[in-house]
């Protein structure tokens, strides 16, 4: 594999991507130590420098790469393995506290992804726990991260629920000293986004349950998850939030691909109304990383 008049950015794709090993070592030979430098730069701002350890690691490429760079790499999947033990404890505590009071909840997208779906916790960043509750249950949900020591992130949260409710499809972010960020959901699209016409309980419907740590929880199924993940990417990021989202899904398809009911995702798609969101989302994953999508969704 070239490297000639290829970007740092270009560089760390393939690293990421799904080439053979021996195109890989290729690649890693012709590194010099500035180029080193500017892809550990780039994947730090994009949200991947643990996942590219690990991925250099299993391919057994690390001593290819300098020492500094490895050591750096090394380190960002070592504090990302501590921050998510973190975040799945957190995880936990609130979880058990949901259970005891009959509240289902639906783990979204970064923890259960780093849990179930990547090969290691460690590979996958998380800044937040996002999580799926029934709109009824919102309120006893609220009282229990209070007494948890959680506050709302922003002074103009409403006391009534119901005003949060009208405006989004999560109420204002919870916060507490030392915890993650903890974000109650009760749809994954706003009121009014009038390019969707699905009701929440089509989320509910396509769930299924799983252990996340020591925790019983609810998942989406994978076919819902990667139609999720697509969304996020393309109607609600427009695709500007670095490359992590991106691996998800190629992370999530070279895993499952051969499993996933890729009739049942065209479906979704057309009655969802984000068949387009999805379609260009997979096509953009299988240009960069090489990730094997079905051949009428690619470009």
């Amino acid at each position: 594999m070239n490297i000639a008049n290829q970007s740092p950015q270009q560089i760390l794709v393939s690293l990421l991507g799904y080439f053979p090993k021996r195109d890989l070592g290729d690649l890693a030979a012709g590194l010099n130590e500035s180029l080193c430098n500017d892809i550990l730069s780039e994947a730090s701002r994009l949200g991947v420098l643990p996942t590219l350890y690990f991925r250099l690691q299993r391919a057994g490429l690390l001593t290819s790469f300098p020492d500094q760079f490895v050591a750096r790499c090394k380190e960002s999947w070592r504090r990302t393995t501590l921050a998510n033990m973190r975040l799945l404890h957190a995880f936990g505590q609130i979880a058990s506290r949901f259970q005891a009071a009959g509240i289902p909840v639906v783990a979204l997208k970064g923890i259960y992804l780093a849990n179930r779906v990547y090969p290691h916790s460690g590979m996958r960043q998380m800044g937040d726990i996002d999580l799926l509750i029934p709109e009824s249950d919102l309120a006893s949900a609220r009282e229990i991260l209070l007494d948890l020591g959680y506050v709302q992130l922003d002074v103009v949260a409403y006391d009534n629920i119901q005003a949060e409710i009208e405006i989004a499809h999560h109420l204002v972010p919870f916060v507490k000293e030392g915890s993650p960020t903890i974000e109650l959901h009760w749809h994954i699209v706003k009121p009014g986004e009038s390019r969707y016409i699905f009701p929440v309980e089509e989320l509910w419907r396509r769930t299924v349950e799983c252990q996340l740590g020591n925790s019983s929880t609810l998942a989406l199924t994978k076919v819902a998850l990667l139609v999720h993940l697509c969304m996020h990417i393309s109607y609600h990021h427009l695709f500007a939030f670095g490359l992590r989202p991106l691996y998800d899904v190629h992370t999530l398809i070279s895993l499952y691909g051969d499993t996933l009911d890729w009739d049942e995702i065209a479906s979704i798609g057309a009655s969802w109304r984000v068949a387009a969101g999805i379609h260009l989302t997979l096509a953009v994953a299988q240009q960069l990383f090489g990730t094997p999508i079905p051949p009428h969704y690619q470009i």
